[in-house]
């Protein structure tokens, strides 16, 4: 029943759309198709389409609604402008946009027939895609800058269109920096999910955080260490013992201190 009131809602939204444009409307059975295959997108995105068809062509076809679906992948040229510029740019891109710039790369050399390669190869892959009914697919791409992989982690996860447990498993070394660069609720989300942290750090302030994670990240930790009984020590073995209590107390220090003064990467702009 659902199904069919859905269907129905659709088919209306469609037959509209002719009258608004003044052109006949196609046979029942037709729009009824049109609506079968439409039902994968919600009401707000058939809209959407259907707003810029009547604005943008002198036709209403089924390819013309389905091409303008905005289902999160990036307009032709907001796509070539987030392509990577070099090889130590880092890149959050959909599949169209990693197969486009394949093609675009043809032409090194010569950005002007580069971007045109990129527009037309990219608008034929998600015309493809959409009408395939394909979901938007976002798969991250590492430069050789460590720190602009923390910047195109950080903005996808900010856009949605990654998720943070996911980027941070991308992050590699980089991984406390992409923490401090993601928004506050993402890295209280992080603190309480990511596996082997103690719930209790997220109750940390944020000035203490990193130094804990510095902390749990030393070998052999202070707050692990299992001091002999005195009784069962020799002199030489309690010497040693204080000796590298202090090497660790002072490796803790040095790299907290190192963690203070470290830019936060907490600027990234959105998009």
């Amino acid at each position: 029943m659902e199904e069919i009131k859905r269907l129905s809602g659709i088919n209306k939204i469609l037959t509209d759309a002719f009258a608004f444009i003044n052109k006949p409307c196609p046979d029942a059975k037709v729009t009824l198709a049109w609506s079968d295959q439409l039902s994968a997108f919600s009401d707000e995105q058939i809209v959407s389409a259907l707003d810029r068809v009547v604005r943008e062509c002198e036709w209403l076809t089924f390819a013309a609604i389905v091409e303008r679906v905005p289902d999160g992948r990036p307009e032709p040229e907001t796509a070539w402008a987030s392509c990577p510029k070099s090889e130590e740019d880092s890149v959050v891109w959909t599949s169209e946009m990693s197969a486009a710039f394949g093609v675009a790369r043809l032409h090194r050399g010569n950005e002007i027939a580069g971007r045109m390669a990129f527009l037309e190869a990219y608008k034929s892959e998600v015309a493809k895609a959409r009408l395939e009914l394909r979901p938007v697919y976002w798969s991250f791409s590492a430069g050789s800058d460590k720190a602009d992989r923390v910047r195109a982690l950080a903005e996808a996860v900010t856009a949605g269109r990654m998720e943070g447990k996911h980027a941070i498993s991308l992050a590699g070394e980089q991984t406390t920096e992409l923490r401090l660069a993601l928004p506050e609720t993402e890295r209280k989300k992080l603190l309480l999910h990511l596996e082997g942290d103690a719930p209790e750090i997220a109750r940390l302030p944020e000035n203490l955080r990193g130094f804990a994670a510095l902390r749990n990240a030393l070998p052999g930790p202070l707050t692990e260490t299992k001091r002999p009984g005195r009784i069962e020590m020799t002199d030489e073995e309690r010497a040693e013992h204080r000796k590298r209590v202090r090497e660790q107390a002072s490796a803790i220090a040095r790299r907290a201190d190192e963690e203070r003064q470290r830019p936060i990467a907490g600027s990234v702009v959105n998009e």
